[in-house]
């Protein structure tokens, strides 16, 4: 018969050292359990992008007439399940397409909103009356590791003919899901 009486100092030391083994050990995803900071990236200094992005009203877009464009950078956080905001500007006159993907796989993709909740073609003083807004664009929580390559793909529209939005955008947001 085994004896499994433990002494007090014993029995708090296995259950301590168990504790620790836990905290220490990775759960199913293969990431270990620990506090991830969030992580931002610049359109302009950490995406490698194609030759048809330039700076357009302080954000990056896509210049006019180049239909479309692909920007790239490897994901720099530490490894874990990430909710990825991308920064876009919105406009008035158009919804531009967006891809988000990481891997070569489409996490989120779709149209950016109007910055006055509806198309608009014709607004004079467009600086003042109709600006440009800032938004972020969320994703659902997704596995990053350390590596993964995210893409970001744009696509300018012209609904109002002659002018139209160009898929600017500032940067991405990594935000920890704990």
């Amino acid at each position: 018969m085994i004896d499994l009486r433990f002494e007090p100092k014993k029995l708090f030391m296995i259950v301590s050292l168990t504790m620790l083994l836990i905290a220490c050990d990775e759960d199913n995803s293969g990431i270990e359990a620990r506090h991830l900071k969030a992580i931002y990236l610049s359109a302009f200094t950490d995406f490698k992008c194609d030759s048809v992005w330039t700076n357009r009203d302080g954000s990056l877009g896509i210049r006019a007439g180049d239909g479309a464009g692909i920007c790239e950078a490897p994901f720099i956080g530490a490894s874990g399940f990430y909710r990825i905001r991308l920064v876009a500007q919105t406009e008035f006159d158009g919804a531009p397409l967006f891809k988000i993907s990481v891997n070569d796989i489409v996490i989120k993709e779709g149209e950016y909103p109007y910055s006055t909740d509806e198309l608009v073609c014709d607004c004079p003083g467009w600086r003042k009356s109709c600006p440009d807004k800032k938004v972020n664009i969320d994703t659902k929580p997704v596995l990053l590791k350390q590596g993964d390559m995210i893409m970001f793909s744009g696509e300018e529209v012209y609904p109002c003919g002659t002018h139209g939005a160009y898929a600017k955008w500032h940067g991405m947001e990594f935000v920890p899901v704990e």
